[in-house]
């Protein structure tokens, strides 16, 4: 009975695919490996409460709910789907320390040495969870640093490079917090931030050998310049491990949408996923 429930669930989210943009091979292929799988869910800044609440609420809304996101995995068989939590008024190390606590939780729990991760983070939670799986301090399940169990590295318009300016602190400096990674990182081309550095220079194997997806676009209503630093390209990391999806978004809320829009999640599997 159980296996006819999974036959006729499988069927489902097959004839459903057949009307987005998603192969419905590479649907199939996912959908067969997901009990081995977590799809680990970051999300970005503002996450922790601001005060005074209700400016931070009625005029600048935060980009940290992965309802949707979880749904569009959800809907396409994957199983196992977490949402992790940080916060940002913290340290980045505080951050990333609370990112990766919470992935080697879910290892552990899984009781499946064969488990393996696709990290999908959402702007600020693109460089909190690239230093959380990086990072050996955090090292911990069977001495395995977690990035070695991660199939894939999602980042939704993040700023893992850097930028010159984050709109939200230029409007409301007192909110901003301790995250420096909030801070303009990039002030001119080729000077970029020192945390960043340092953490890929001291972790550059592990992380060219990530398989990285990046998405982001020009319309990005946040991440201004420069506009694609969710990629990792330029960074002297071998080009076939990266994959970038620039997204034309027609609209004035891409930063939200990256996370929400399930035509923008359909092109993301189908674009990262594909040859997986």
């Amino acid at each position: 009975m159980r296996f006819l429930s999974l036959s006729f669930a499988r069927l489902a989210v097959l004839a459903g695919l057949f009307l987005s943009q998603v192969p419905v091979t590479l649907a199939s292929t996912l959908a067969d490996h997901s009990e081995n799988t977590a799809v680990i869910l970051v999300h970005g800044w503002g996450h922790s409460p601001r005060v005074p609440r209700s400016t931070w609420a009625s005029i600048l809304v935060p980009y940290t709910d992965l309802t949707n996101l979880h749904e569009h995995y959800r809907d396409l068989g994957f199983q196992n789907i977490y949402e992790v939590v940080y916060d940002d008024l913290a340290s980045i190390d505080e951050m990333a320390a609370a990112v990766a606590t919470q992935i080697q939780k879910i290892i552990t729990d899984s009781h499946n040495p064969n488990l393996t991760l696709d990290i999908v983070a959402h702007s600020l939670g693109q460089y909190v969870a690239a230093q959380a799986i990086l990072d050996e301090r955090y090292t911990g399940v069977a001495g395995r640093r977690i990035a070695d169990r991660v199939r894939i590295f999602i980042g939704l318009a993040g700023a893992v490079r850097g930028q010159d300016d984050i709109y939200p602190c230029h409007w409301f400096p007192d909110q901003c917090g301790g995250a420096e990674v909030l801070k303009p990182y990039y002030v001119g081309p080729g000077q970029g931030s020192p945390v960043i550095d340092r953490l890929f220079r001291d972790n550059f194997e592990a992380l060219d050998k990530l398989r990285k997806c990046s998405i982001y676009s020009p319309s990005d209503e946040i991440v201004k310049w420069p506009y694609n630093s969710a990629s990792f390209l330029g960074l002297g990391l071998n080009p076939e491990s990266i994959t970038d999806i620039e997204i034309d978004f027609q609209g004035v809320k891409f930063h939200k949408e990256v996370k929400d829009s399930k035509e923008i999640f359909d092109q993301m599997i189908a674009g990262c996923y594909k040859g997986l």
